[in-house]
């Protein structure tokens, strides 16, 4: 038998045996309880939250730069600028702050 035959067989028999491990430890393992699936539907909620939260935040700042409403193509306030006084500053300041 040559050694590449040898090599091989060898590979197939590792491969199988560790396939085989493998399929039994994932036959083995619990399947999740009322309560595991009770905190993932709880995290997809919050994660959800957190979504539409961050969402309206970055449309209320869309919304009050013309410029970026421009550059992500929302065609409401074109042929505008963006306000660059110290009272628009400090309402930018101020809804940061909210």
């Amino acid at each position: 038998m040559s050694i590449k035959t040898k090599t091989t067989l060898v590979a197939v028999a590792l491969s199988s045996l560790l396939s085989t491990s493998a399929l039994a430890q994932l036959q083995n393992a619990p399947l999740s309880s009322p309560q595991e699936s009770t905190a993932v539907a709880t995290q997809h909620s919050e994660s959800e939250k957190a979504n539409a939260l961050f969402e309206a935040i970055f449309m209320e700042n869309v919304m009050a730069n013309p410029i970026n409403q421009t550059y992500l193509g929302i065609k409401q306030d074109y042929g505008k600028w963006n306000d660059l006084s110290d009272a628009a500053a400090d309402a930018d300041i101020a809804r940061n702050k909210e």
